[in-house]
């Protein structure tokens, strides 16, 4: 079929086909034509836009469609707003999901995005919008490429609802480490000294929930450490274990022995302690310990009137009769058995009159006296006499009986009509025993009561 051309407009009904492949050109440089329009499809090899030629293939050029559709005029219009740089970042971007040198960043068709070499941000403030973040490197680097003594508060913060409200961190002075959780306002300090030792400046509790080791491991457990929670040096605390004071003292309120409760106070068992003991006056119901060889050496306390019956070496003194200092029983000898010499010298008995003067002022109370008399004579006893003293100062009673003879002269005591013996002894071997009770002291007279036992 041929062809008409004229001058104006040219109308086609078939098709331009020129007789070689890749030889003849439409139009020439400076010879351009001025718009073209297709309505099908245009294949070209390569394509020149305002003389820079468009290196991207069809597929790179596609990646602008969101959807894989056709390239539109839109888009291609969008393109003409790119500088040459910008277009060729496009060059060589082909595979979705991966980038490559000098390129464009695409993302697959899930919106993923691998980048195969390193990412540097240089902006203030890089937000990751992320549920979770997954980082293969074992080390992370904070405050990377900061200057000497530069680390103090470097870290991470907990944010909740707009705030940061835990941390863990560097302290201002690098020189400890600042924990706090969001929901507690407490900061946690923690200072490894120079001896390797760890420090928790608050007064915290640390929990391990596997051994704690110190050199060695622990085998107690948390119940039996616990043991000590509460206790005092050397103060006992019901059940909890026992803290020796920096003396080696236990305070205790209840001591027991086998289970038998120790009631005896401090202050008694200190008696057994060995010391310069104290005087003081002895009462029949007092007790002393002893260990009953009968009962395995069982220690026992016994009292004094007990100890009174079984005492042995009393002192034995002899009285010779009327009218000498024999007769006079006093403090220089004090308690003691008492007889009359005629027990040994008389075999028929004692044929006169024996008189005792009870008389001193150095008696204590509790002495005591026995008095024995021999076998008697016609005419024979033994009469004992309570003295006052001359000089005022002491007075003896035997039953609330006085003698009314003061002095150490016995040859008077009974002349006077008022004179009286508080005892008299006339049955052969009669004995009797005074015990001296009490004693009462007013101005410079000392009163000192007897009781026949």
């Amino acid at each position: 079929m041929a062809y008409k051309f004229q001058l104006g407009t040219a109308k086609l009904s078939g098709s331009i086909i020129p007789t070689d492949d890749d030889a003849l050109d439409l139009g020439e440089a400076g010879k351009e034509w001025k718009d073209l329009y297709i309505d099908g499809t245009a294949y070209v090899d390569a394509i020149n836009f305002n003389g820079t030629a468009i290196s991207a293939t069809a597929a790179e050029l596609n990646k602008l469609d969101g959807a894989d559709a056709d390239v539109t005029a839109t888009k291609l219009n969008t393109l003409c707003d790119l500088s040459n740089a910008e277009i060729a970042f496009l060059d060589g971007a082909s595979t979705s999901n991966n980038t490559n040198a000098a390129r464009c960043a695409l993302l697959d068709a899930s919106n993923n995005l691998t980048i195969a070499g390193n990412l540097t941000v240089n902006g203030t403030t890089t937000t990751v919008d992320t549920t979770n973040l997954l980082v293969k490197d074992k080390l992370i680097t904070i405050n990377d490429g900061g200057a000497a003594s530069s680390a103090g508060g470097a870290g991470i913060e907990f944010e909740e609802d707009g705030s940061a409200t835990g941390f863990i961190k560097t302290s201002a002075d690098r020189a400890e480490f600042e924990l706090q959780a969001p929901a507690n306002n407490n900061t946690l300090t923690i200072d490894m000294d120079a001896a390797g030792e760890l420090e928790f400046t608050a007064a915290k509790k640390l929990s391990v929930a596997g051994n704690f080791t110190i050199d060695a491991d622990i085998s107690s457990t948390a119940a039996e450490i616990n043991l000590v929670d509460g206790s005092s040096a050397g103060t006992i605390v019901n059940s909890k274990a026992v803290i020796y004071g920096s003396s080696g003292e236990v305070n205790a309120t209840t001591l027991q022995i086998g289970g038998s409760s120790i009631t005896a106070t401090a202050a008694e068992l200190n008696l057994l302690d060995a010391g310069a003991g104290s005087s003081v006056s002895i009462a029949a119901g007092d007790g002393f310990i002893m260990f009953d060889a009968s009962d395995s050496n069982t220690g026992k306390k016994v009292l004094a009137s007990d100890i009174k019956t079984y005492a042995a070496g009393t002192n034995v003194y002899k009285l010779s009769g009327s009218g000498t200092i024999d007769g006079i029983i006093g403090p220089t000898s004090g308690s003691g058995f008492y007889y009359n010499a005629s027990a040994e010298l008389d075999q028929n008995g004692l044929a006169y009159e024996s008189v005792y003067l009870l008389s001193g002022s150095g008696w204590s109370v509790g002495d005591t006296i026995r008095i024995k008399a021999p076998a008697f004579a016609s005419g024979g006893k033994i009469s004992i006499y309570a003295q006052s003293s001359s000089h005022g100062d002491f007075a003896h009673s035997i039953e609330n009986i006085q003698s009314d003879t003061s002095g150490s002269n016995m040859a008077q005591l009974g002349t006077d009509a008022d004179d009286e013996a508080a005892i008299v002894l006339e049955s052969n071997d009669a004995a009797v025993t005074l015990i001296h009770w009490a004693q009462n002291t007013e101005g410079s007279l000392t009163s000192l009561f007897w009781s026949i036992i």
